[in-house]
């Protein structure tokens, strides 16, 4: 898709064609893309991949405007976005409103403004849920011009180290400003 090629266009185009038909294939009658991996461990994938996979059928649909294959299974997948928000921080991290973090809530974000630019229904209410956790990522440890991971995050356990999690960074800095 990058390379402009699409489905029906283009010599990558039975390449294409598998990947959205493995894409629509496994789509779960609430619009969740994932496909768990065998390892358990590795759930923490989830809506990186979801969020990834969002991205991709609404950049397909845009491209090529295949409408009866691609805009239904899209808008299910946005609408699996919308309703896993977090209602209280604003953002997504693992699992469906369970949690924010500045990185799964980027890919989550980029996904909404697909959607929304190949005509989706995304809601404004998610974009003022986001902007408030984006706010909150915002300064931590008292610099108003970088973002953090998890400014919220504490010692969950005993031994556990949070403070990366709660510091600016130069990454999480430039995915929030994406």
């Amino acid at each position: 898709l990058g390379a402009g090629y699409t489905h029906g266009d283009g010599k990558f185009a039975p390449v294409v064609e598998r990947g959205l038909a493995y894409l629509l294939k496994h789509q779960k009658p609430n619009g969740d893309l994932f496909v768990p991996p065998p390892n358990a461990a590795e759930a923490n994938t989830w809506f990186y991949s979801h969020g990834i996979a969002s991205i991709a059928l609404c950049e397909a649909l845009g491209m090529s405007r295949d409408d009866e294959l691609l805009k239904q299974p899209a808008q299910k997948a946005i609408d699996f976005i919308v309703a896993s928000q977090n209602p209280e921080f604003g953002g997504w991290r693992y699992l469906p409103r369970i949690g924010s973090d500045t990185s799964v809530s980027g890919w989550q974000l980029m996904a909404l403004k697909s959607a929304e630019r190949v005509g989706l229904v995304v809601p404004k209410q998610s974009y003022a849920l986001v902007t408030k956790w984006l706010d909150f990522a915002q300064g931590a440890g008292g610099d108003p011009t970088r973002y953090a991971y998890r400014p919220q995050a504490r010692e969950e356990s005993p031994g556990d180290d949070f403070e990366h999690q709660r510091r600016p960074s130069r990454v999480m800095t430039a995915e929030a400003l994406l």
